[in-house]
C-alpha cells in the first residue's frame, strides 16, 4: 500500500549505487568521522540516502541515514529515532550507535539489520524460504508442521506467525514503557533476518513522550481510523487548534496495536488490498481469511486489535503479549 508521505525507495542488489556515485556532501573532508567506511547505497528518496557502512572502532556494520534538514524545526524532529531509541535494549529493535549534524543534513548511525522486509516477502522475493520448504515441512525453528504455500511464494507456518507476533508485541510492549509509540508499523517496517526473528524499524515517524517535534504519518491499509482522521484534517489544512485537539485525543498506543493487527492480518492472507478499515470490513476479516488455513485463536486476537473503537482493542503490548502467549500455535 502507498504511503501519504516521501519513503525510503528499496533497490535491487543490482541497483545499488558505488562510492563514487554517492552524494559529494558525505564525502567531503571532515562530514564523515573517521571511524566510519563506506561499503554502499542501500536505498534513497528526496530527503534521505541511507548507506550501509563499516564502523571501525566497532568492528561491524552499521546503518548512516543522511537526511535533508532545512530548517531548525526539521533538525530537531530528524533527532526522533535518536531520542525514541538511544535509551532501548530490545533484541527486536535496532540499536542507535550515533547522531551528528553537518551544515543542513543531519545522520543517524543504526545497527545494520541483516535480512528482508516483509512487504518484499509478500511480494514473493522470499530470500529464506529454503528453511521452510524442506521435506520434512519443519518451521524456522526445526519444529515439523503443516507449511502454507503460496503462488507468490511467500512460505510460512502459522507457528512462524504466532512467533514473529510475540516478537512485535514484546517490542511494542518495551517502546510503550518508556513512552515511545511507533505510529507507522507496516510490512515495510519488520525485517525478517535469516535466523528466522524479526526486527521493527524506521522510528521516523515515532512519538516521544516529552519530545514537541513529530509529524503525522498515515500508511493507507495499517493506519486506525482515528489516524487516518487526523490524516485527513492536515490534509484539508484544518485549523491547528483542530488538528491539535483530534490529535491530543487520540491513544497512540493502542493505534499501534491496531497496526500491528493490520500488518498480520496481511501476512497471514498474503494479499493486501484495503486502503482503509470501516466497522464492516473489520466485521468480514474472518471470512476473508481462509480459517481452515490458520488459527481461530490467532484470528481473534487480530479481530480485536482491529476493532474500530480504540478502548476495545488490547490497552498495550503487555495486555498483546499476554492473550499470545495463552493460546498454542
Amino acid at each position: 500500500m502507498g504511503t501519504m508521505k516521501v519513503r525510503q525507495q528499496h533497490l535491487n542488489a543490482q541497483e545499488l549505487v558505488c562510492i563514487s556515485h554517492f552524494p559529494e556532501l558525505l564525502l567531503k573532508s571532515g562530514y564523515l568521522p573517521d571511524c566510519y567506511k563506506i561499503e554502499s547505497q542501500l536505498s534513497f528518496n528526496n530527503n534521505c540516502v541511507i548507506y550501509k557502512a563499516w564502523h571501525k572502532r566497532l568492528e561491524k556494520m552499521v546503518v548512516i541515514k543522511e537526511q535533508k534538514c532545512e530548517t531548525a524545526m526539521g533538525a530537531k524532529r530528524q533527532r526522533t529515532e535518536v531520542d525514541a531509541l538511544k535509551n532501548i535494549r530490545n533484541q527486536y529493535l535496532p540499536q542507535v550507535y550515533d547522531f551528528f549534524q553537518r551544515d543542513n543534513c543531519s545522520y543517524t548511525v543504526l545497527e545494520f539489520i541483516e535480512g528482508q522486509s516483509f512487504l518484499e516477502i509478500l511480494k514473493g522475493n522470499h530470500r529464506y524460504s529454503n528453511k521452510m520448504k524442506d521435506e520434512t515441512g519443519s518451521d524456522f525453528n526445526g519444529n515439523s508442521c503443516k507449511v502454507f504455500r503460496e503462488p507468490n511464494g511467500a512460505s510460512y507456518t502459522i507457528k512462524d506467525v504466532h512467533r514473529w507476533y510475540k516478537q512485535l508485541a514484546f517490542a511494542l510492549d518495551t517502546i510503550h514503557n518508556q513512552g515511545i509509540c511507533h505510529r507507522d508499523i507496516k510490512p515495510s517496517n519488520i525485517i525478517l533476518t535469516p535466523t528466522g526473528d524479526i526486527c521493527l524499524i524506521d522510528f521516523n515517524a515515532a512519538l516521544v513522550q516529552g519530545s514537541k517535534y513529530g509529524f503525522v504519518s498515515y500508511s493507507q491499509g495499517y493506519a486506525p481510523p482515528e489516524q487516518q482522521k487526523l490524516f485527513e484534517l492536515v490534509k484539508m489544512n484544518a485549523a491547528l487548534e483542530d488538528i491539535r485537539c483530534t490529535a491530543a485525543q487520540i491513544d497512540w498506543i493502542r493505534a499501534d496495536i491496531f497496526s500491528l493487527g493490520a500488518t498480520m492480518e496481511h501476512i497471514l492472507k498474503k494479499s493486501h488490498t484495503r486502503k482503509f478499515y470501516t466497522k464492516m470490513s473489520i466485521f468480514n476479516i474472518f471470512k476473508s481469511i481462509q480459517i481452515i488455513r490458520t488459527k481461530k485463536k490467532i484470528l481473534k486476537i487480530i479481530k480485536k486489535s482491529l476493532n474500530a473503537n480504540p478502548t476495545h482493542r488490547y490497552a498495550n503490548g503487555t495486555e498483546l503479549l499476554h492473550a499470545l502467549s495463552k493460546m498454542k500455535a
